[in-house]
């Protein structure tokens, strides 16, 4: 199976803000308090985190995604790749089914 065949569910404890220009997760229980992270996103990130809804496949995203935005189809793809891979790294999102 290809990863653009996944379908992608996100955690329930990060939550999505915009506040003004700026868009972030927020992870909801961090085992240190001292050290609060909070990532910022531009606004392609924040797009492809609104899509990310348990239904819709990697590649549904992508074609989204290239309907929106002016980008080179390989840049999109491997930008694209490259953020869902770190989403998965800090627990952002999990595989559901495909």
């Amino acid at each position: 199976m290809s990863k653009k065949d996944l379908i992608l569910v996100k955690n329930p404890d990060i939550v999505f803000r915009k506040i003004g220009r700026e868009y972030m997760l927020i992870p909801l229980q961090q085992e240190d308090s001292r050290n609060q992270i909070i990532f910022v996103l531009n606004e392609v990130a924040a797009r492809i985190w609104e899509l990310i809804d348990g239904k819709k496949s990697v590649e549904e995203i992508l074609e989204v995604l290239k309907r929106k935005f002016n980008v080179d189809k390989g840049r999109l793809e491997k930008d694209v790749l490259g953020f869902l891979n770190t989403l998965e790294q800090i627990g952002g999102i999990n595989h559901g089914m495909s």
